[in-house]
């Protein structure tokens, strides 16, 4: 077993400090994951699985890793969102180790203190091509209940592989820091690109689930920082601000709710409501088309999408 190229990798992951777990093939992890003991003598005994075929990391609460997985499927949209990273944030880009599996999409691994959990950009496809998987880029922290799949057999002819370091070679503390701000404006430099690539983003099977016209001035929202304020002064504010972007709860349309999930901005027609636990866009109740155009309208507007 000590001889077994994965177990020698599993054992340096964790003692760089590393929280390594096993793995079957198609990255399926075995049912005990989460609490999955990994001290060496354990670690050592993963091997005498023969399915056990590849390696994960858990990232929650970790030592503040930060993923930013680049989940596209086509070539040129790939390429010139890294370009633009790498001239957005040219020191994260240089140093963070970045995990392929012999395809096109591409994880770039390094830092956050960051309070976010799991994020994602939209879901964009090539236009008449409703069978192919979805291209979006994701972002796993430290509050991820996520693992992350570093070593071993992706698939049958696939294995993970890196482009300059591996991550064994890399303690997490000396892993690249990705600005905590900047979490959103990477979610959008991609949604920019995907759309410019020609892409479009996808539609929901049932008509009005993904985009809803339901707002009123006078509703009441709570902003990230405690400040409250009505519907119409927060479209003054971004108006004045457009970059900004507001994390928000509770909802106007879920005033129960306590987890900050919405995203504010303005877009063609006013102020946009992105609610990323429904996906759900909501805009002004005035700008709700008639029903014979709602279709069109839903289409246009979702090009768009905060």
């Amino acid at each position: 077993m000590g001889d077994n190229p994965l177990t020698a990798v599993r054992l340096q992951l964790k003692a760089l400090g590393y929280d390594p777990i096993p793995l079957k093939i198609d990255k399926r992890p075995y049912a005990s994951w989460p609490k999955e003991p990994n001290d060496p003598a354990s670690i050592k005994q993963w091997a005498r699985y023969a399915d056990c075929v590849a390696t994960g990391i858990r990232l929650y609460q970790s030592a503040c890793l930060f993923v930013l997985d680049l989940d596209i499927r086509i070539v040129a949209a790939r390429d010139t969102i890294l370009q633009a990273y790498e001239q957005r944030w040219p020191q994260f880009m240089a140093n963070c180790v970045r995990r392929h599996s012999q395809g096109v999409s591409l994880a770039l691994i390094g830092r956050c203190d960051t309070n976010k959990g799991t994020l994602r950009s939209r879901r964009w496809r090539r236009k008449d091509h409703e069978e192919e998987k979805d291209n979006l880029v994701e972002v796993f922290t430290q509050h991820s209940k996520r693992y992350l799949a570093v070593d071993g057999a992706h698939s049958p002819g696939r294995i993970y592989a890196y482009r300059g370091r591996a991550l064994w070679e890399v303690p997490p503390k000396e892993l690249p820091e990705f600005p905590a701000g900047d979490i959103n404006t990477a979610l959008e430099v991609a949604d920019d690109i995907m759309q410019d690539t020609g892409l479009v983003q996808k539609q929901s099977a049932i008509l009005g689930k993904y985009l809803i016209y339901d707002l009123t001035p006078d509703m009441q929202i709570t902003l990230e920082d405690g400040e409250q304020l009505t519907l119409a002064e927060l479209e003054h504010n971004l108006k004045a601000s457009p970059s900004k972007r507001t994390v928000t709860f509770p909802t106007p349309w879920d005033p129960h709710s306590k987890t900050a999930r919405v995203l504010a901005t303005i877009g063609r027609d006013g102020l946009c409501l992105w609610d990323t636990k429904t996906e759900t866009l909501h805009r002004w109740a005035w700008r709700k088309p008639p029903e014979s155009f709602a279709f069109i309208a839903q289409l246009a507007a979702l090009k768009v999408t905060p």
